[in-house]
């Protein structure tokens, strides 16, 4: 004999539950995604800086004097990498113009301080025969403006180094944050 009673597909009892445990899972990804971003702006702040603040990620222009009768255009975009094979924190790209020698390439680089306010990047740049090649950049950061010191070699016309045809390291030399539109356009004017 059956009583007449049907059980509900569905118990109006347990949304209020449902409910709350859905609350808690959003919560809980919410506190997980705002830890990770104030994690990567407090250990890496020169690639996640805080809202207002300056980077060191991004696009630089400054000019980098051989000698008295050569000068070039140094432009630099460096970016965070966080999965770079080989330890190194930044890469990017690197362009070299001026003197009717444009050349560009990519660059690597390792920041020397938590802040990032001491870095050494490594252009890329193909070899250049019958010209100066810049080796290595070593900067010093501070917000919108970076000192570089660059070491650079001289390859002969047959492509090959001689220490005794070494120039001497060019001067300290400035660059200034350009933006992205700038960058693609600035080797054309030299």
């Amino acid at each position: 004999m059956t009583t007449g009673t049907t059980a509900a597909p569905y118990d109006i009892r347990r949304r209020p539950r449902l409910l709350r445990k859905g609350l808690k899972a959003a919560g809980t990804l919410a506190a997980l995604a705002a830890a990770v971003l104030v994690a990567r702006t407090v250990l890496i702040p020169w690639a996640y800086p805080l809202p207002g603040r300056p980077g060191l990620t991004g696009y630089w222009q400054g000019r980098i004097v051989y000698s008295p009768t050569d000068s070039r255009q140094v432009l630099l975009r460096i970016r965070y990498e966080e999965n770079c094979s080989m330890a190194c924190a930044m890469t990017g790209r690197a362009e070299v113009c001026g003197a009717h020698r444009d050349t560009a390439g990519d660059l690597t680089g390792d920041v020397h301080t938590w802040s990032g306010r001491r870095f050494s990047v490594y252009p890329h740049l193909p070899p250049a025969k019958g010209d100066i090649r810049i080796e290595t950049m070593d900067g010093d950061w501070h917000g919108d403006e970076i000192r570089m010191r660059a070491k650079v070699e001289y390859y002969d016309a047959a492509g090959t180094w001689n220490s005794s045809q070494q120039p001497p390291a060019p001067a300290v030399f400035e660059m200034h944050r350009i933006d992205g539109g700038r960058f693609g356009a600035a080797c054309a004017h030299g």
